[in-house]
């Protein structure tokens, strides 16, 4: 087993404590928003945060060489695939760049709040002609089950061959990650990819949240809440109406659903949410990149080393 080095031990040190210390001292010291413009539509202004994340070729050739990766280590235990490996390319460019509505108003017209149906590109095995999936091919793409395995039912791990072969820890998938990784300032740590991203993510959140508190933030949420209630629907917040409990009740949007999921796309035009959403969001992330410089710096060695070998990938 390798042993963690003292760089890659502080680095998870920092990363671990990325977003707690001084969290409360931020909060309670709000940060000039500035100007606030009013767009008309999504934006594609650069965020703080992607001075330390990968650029659009970067995140191209990333997505090449881990489906290259996915598609070699399967062919190792004797399966061809056409799945694109799972990426985190959509939410690293949403960490780059601009501000959006949640939705468009078609798909609220047609699908309310609920989740819109995936048309992009395929992250999971089909079924074959039977209906189902190989157990064994999906054992090789995921990896053992680190669950204990039901009484009487065979164990899924950590040495199963299929095969004749052992499958990776993490299955094809975990392998791929570790190969991307190497010589990142995690590449001993358990997932060190996860690491990076959720810890950006925890920072972002973080920030967000002192800024939902900012007076220009609660102003405009207060004017979209007056703004539901002319229209028939009565919700304190954002969240409140997206996660409404009536809508979990059914399978697809009902009428009522889809009424309030236009309403509010609506409502948020009308009080320019894009336009202060993107100034708060702005103030309050770089004081995130002056406060936290050193995960941040951590956080793109990271990505740096993946971009790196993802360009040796064949």
């Amino acid at each position: 087993m390798r042993k963690r080095g003292a760089a890659a031990l502080a680095v998870t040190a920092l990363w671990l404590l990325a977003g707690c210390g001084g969290t409360e001292k931020r909060a309670a010291e709000p940060v000039d928003v500035g100007p606030v413009a009013t767009p008309s539509g999504p934006t594609t202004t650069e965020m703080p945060f992607a001075a330390f994340l990968p650029g659009d070729g970067e995140l191209k050739e990333i997505q090449r060489a881990e489906s290259a990766l996915l598609h070699s280590c399967m062919a190792e235990f004797g399966f061809t695939t056409r799945i694109t490996a799972p990426s985190d390319a959509a939410l690293l460019a949403d960490l780059r760049r601009g501000t959006t509505l949640p939705r468009t108003l078609e798909e609220a017209r047609a699908y309310g709040f609920h989740n819109v149906p995936d048309a992009g590109r395929e992250h999971a095995e089909k079924p074959g002609p039977d209906g189902t999936v190989r157990p064994d091919r999906l054992l090789v793409l995921n990896g053992p089950d680190p669950r204990p395995a039901p009484s009487g039912a065979p164990s899924t791990g950590p040495d199963r061959k299929v095969n004749g072969r052992s499958v990776p820890r993490g299955g094809c998938a975990g392998r791929t990650e570790r190969t991307l990784a190497e010589g990142s300032p995690a590449e001993s740590a358990e997932h060190p990819g996860n690491s990076a991203l959720n810890t950006l993510l925890r920072l972002r959140s973080a920030a967000w949240a002192q800024g939902a508190a900012d007076p220009a933030y609660t102003e405009m949420t207060a004017a979209w809440s007056a703004c539901m209630k002319q229209r028939g629907f009565s919700y304190a917040s954002f969240d409140a109406a997206a996660e409404d409990p009536a809508w979990a009740r059914t399978a697809e949007a009902g009428p009522r659903e889809k009424s309030a999921a236009s309403a509010d796309l609506g409502c948020r035009t009308k009080v320019n949410y894009l336009g202060v959403s993107e100034a708060v969001h702005l103030a309050y992330e770089r004081r995130t990149v002056k406060d936290d410089a050193p995960v941040l710096a951590s956080i793109k060695a990271h990505y740096d080393a993946v971009a790196r070998n993802a360009r040796k990938v064949p």
